[in-house]
């Protein structure tokens, strides 16, 4: 991780980032976690990301870049981003809905400093590309999931900074009163 990413890494609660204990909430909202020894997924009635335990995952890469996907979709909840998240599995909404978080989950582990190889990169491609099949006639929507991406990156980012200027402006505000 490097320090610039360090900004983008505290707009996580630190119970969705398990291995991040030192890490404070930066997040504004509370987005709870749940283990679940089989899969991964974001339970948009609960308002939840739940994921497998760590190790479970073939590397650390894998597990974090999980994660940031299940974010990624949470930020589709209508309290945020408020995007379709209706679509049955293997829809057409909800292979766009896939194609958002995956790319977004991609740029959020560029933008974080995550150390990937090739065989990771690989992996972000096959996945975008079987969700691609599905809207196979509908080039346009790999480019707005694209701009989805960014928007999602861009939220995140803006809930980072926004609550760090709340904390600074609180620690200000009791400087002040203790003076």
């Amino acid at each position: 991780v490097t320090s610039d990413s360090l900004e983008l890494l505290q707009a996580f609660p630190k119970n969705v980032l398990c291995n991040t204990e030192n890490w404070p909430r930066r997040w504004k909202e509370t987005l709870d976690l749940s283990i679940d020894e089989d899969k991964a997924y974001y339970d948009i009635l609960a308002d939840e990301v739940v994921i497998p335990p760590s190790n479970t995952f073939k590397s650390t890469y894998a597990y974090y870049s999980t994660q940031l996907h299940e974010i990624a979709h949470s930020t589709g909840h209508h309290t945020r981003l408020n995007r379709d998240m209706s679509g049955e599995f293997r829809s057409e909404a909800y292979a766009k809905e896939e194609l958002r978080a995956e790319i977004g989950s991609s740029f959020l582990m560029q933008k974080l400093g995550l150390e990937y190889d090739e065989r990771h990169l690989n992996n972000h491609k096959a996945y975008v590309r079987g969700w691609l099949d599905i809207i196979k006639n509908k080039p346009q929507e790999l480019f707005l999931a694209i701009s989805d991406a960014n928007k999602i990156v861009s939220y995140l980012e803006d809930k980072s900074l926004s609550k760090e200027q709340n904390i600074s402006k609180e620690i200000e505000d009791m400087e002040m009163e203790y003076a």
